[in-house]
């Protein structure tokens, strides 16, 4: 986490731009307003550090229209961290008391049980798996609380990779990045610290969830919070032991491949999944160009504006979707928000487990 305030340098960068980045962030498509542009968020932001306004409810609903995607840096021509520069100042509006009424919801229920979702994490991982011998497996908060079979497929696929997967202490709590983009910074440092305790005795931990291992790979060393264990990135796991199905006939699906923004634009994984992938169902289509874009779930988009963020997931499928083909993602959030948004989508871990165990009696029935 950064320890200081954006320079007023990039700030300025932002406000005084001629917006080339505004067409790619997809928010500001989605909502149509001025504000909610990587310019225009950045430019409130530049009137507050400058004096010439301070920060009120309408600038902090507009710091919180961001899905952290990163398309508005990877278009800068200056490479400005718009999402970096935006989870600091949520931060301040949240001391100042002006960030949206949702964030209350956000800290009461890790207060309650420590994940966004108010729920026993633990016991939602024992009903997926009581496997307790295996390396470590993270699926990400997402997965075990609202999409558990995707959870389920990723220990079953990664079986099929003579992998053996065990859901531990890990699964009891999220990650914490939802407190980090609520702007509850001083909790998320607390948080990482208490989740790094339990994994003291853990040499790596597997993570199927892009968004999470961004968050331990990047955002826990920028708290100063040291995790013990290893984090590996279980696609990478599964890409790398494509021989243990060597000769395996592909499925007969026609997908189409999206991208999550964290897994490729922020992890720097694009050729795995698309190889995982290729093996699995032979070819699929993808837009282009191939990170087209955002799901919408990011940075709480899915709760402070729902709206926006299905608007988000409806505009990314019409770029996806060819006739006859499904959406496939290798993000649970990204799945997750496809599927709330009225979208047929499926993940690559639910994939490659019907890969693996596929008989031709099941083909109809996926």
């Amino acid at each position: 986490m950064r320890t200081a305030r954006p320079k007023r340098s990039e700030t300025a960068t932002c406000a005084y731009c001629p917006e080339m980045c505004r067409f790619v962030c997809p928010v500001s498509n989605a909502t149509c307003k001025q504000t909610h542009t990587p310019s225009g968020k950045m430019s409130l932001l530049h009137l507050q550090r400058t004096g010439a306004r301070g920060f009120d409810e309408a600038a902090g609903a507009a710091l919180f229209a961001c899905t952290g995607c990163g398309r508005c840096t990877a278009s800068c021509r200056h490479s400005v961290d718009v999402a970096a520069a935006l989870l600091e100042a949520r931060a301040e509006v949240v001391d100042e008391g002006e960030a949206p009424k949702s964030v209350d919801q956000i800290r009461d229920s890790f207060a309650k049980a420590r994940n966004p979702f108010g729920v026993d994490l633990a016991a939602r991982a024992r009903e997926i798996s009581r496997e307790t011998e295996g390396r470590a497996y993270f699926p990400g908060c997402t997965a075990i609380a609202r999409e558990p079979s995707i959870a389920k497929a990723a220990i079953d696929a990664a079986a099929g990779f003579g992998i053996r997967l065990a859901l531990g202490e890990a699964c009891a709590d999220c990650c914490g990045y939802p407190l980090l983009a609520a702007g509850l910074r001083a909790e998320f440092v607390e948080h990482a610290r208490g989740f790094a305790k339990r994994l003291e005795g853990h040499a790596e931990l597997i993570v199927g969830d892009p968004g999470c291992a961004v968050t331990l790979l990047r955002h826990y060393p920028e708290a100063g919070v040291e995790l013990k264990p290893k984090i590996v990135l279980l696609l990478d796991l599964l890409a790398d032991r494509l021989e243990y199905a060597f000769g395996r006939a592909p499925l007969n699906l026609k997908l189409s491949y999206h991208e999550a923004c964290k897994l490729g634009r922020e992890l720097g994984r694009r050729e795995g999944p698309r190889r995982l992938l290729r093996a699995a169902v032979g070819k699929f289509h993808e837009p282009a160009p191939a990170d087209a874009g955002c799901a919408g779930g990011g940075g709480l988009l899915a709760l402070t504006m729902p709206e926006a963020a299905a608007r988000i997931a409806t505009e990314q499928a019409k770029a996806h979707l060819v006739p006859e083909h499904r959406i496939v993602t290798a993000c649970p959030t990204a799945c997750r928000t496809f599927r709330r948004a009225g979208i047929d989508a499926l993940d690559l871990f639910t994939v490659l487990a019907r890969w693996i165990a596929f008989r031709d009696e099941e083909e109809a029935r996926f």
